[in-house]
């Protein structure tokens, strides 16, 4: 199949099975000829881009996974600095339910509260003074014991059904035995 060849020198298009050594037209040497593409032939394929489509599937597929364990790290690290302000927030909440079981609930500083009613005390011995409300009461004890209330089961024996009560479930409870 003859291809066309331009000579940069004559402007004259010719054609030839191979790039000719030198214009057939004005003698010029074939470094002054060039290969002209034929119009009617089909255009040639787009090169293939190197590296990732980022209109791909996978791509997307990739880039989320890297992206949630970046976030996993970072919620990883942002819990465990947190951690001691979490375990104080839970030494207050306790000590806020100790309190409102002796029915102590407006106080202004939870952990000097604590302190003034419970912190002074053998929790070992006989007898606990509390202040209620600026009054000393003596509480003969063996042992303290925090809990919360779990609910209860009423069982009807006419329709032979148990209903479980959960009215005042996790209510935190003192028992004094």
């Amino acid at each position: 199949m003859a291809k066309k060849f331009k000579c940069k020198l004559c402007g004259q298009t010719f054609e030839a099975d191979a790039m000719p050594d030198k214009c057939p037209i004005c003698g010029a040497d074939s470094s002054m000829i060039e290969e002209v593409a034929d119009p009617n032939a089909a255009a040639p394929a787009p090169a293939k881009k190197k590296g990732l489509d980022t209109n791909s599937n996978a791509y997307t597929i990739i880039y989320a996974s890297v992206m949630v364990i970046i976030v996993a790290f970072l919620l990883a690290f942002v819990a465990s600095s947190l951690k001691p302000i979490q375990d104080k927030n839970v030494a207050v909440d306790t000590k806020k339910q100790v309190l409102a079981s002796l029915n102590i609930r407006e106080c202004a500083d939870i952990e000097a509260t604590y302190e003034e009613v419970l912190g002074q005390q053998d929790h070992n011995a006989e007898v606990l003074t509390a202040n209620v409300n600026g009054e000393e009461k003596s509480i003969r004890i063996n042992r303290i014991h925090l809990e919360e209330d779990a609910g209860k089961l009423v069982h009807d024996e006419v329709n032979r059904i148990s209903l479980a009560d959960y009215n005042r479930c996790g209510i935190p409870l003192i028992e004094i035995v």
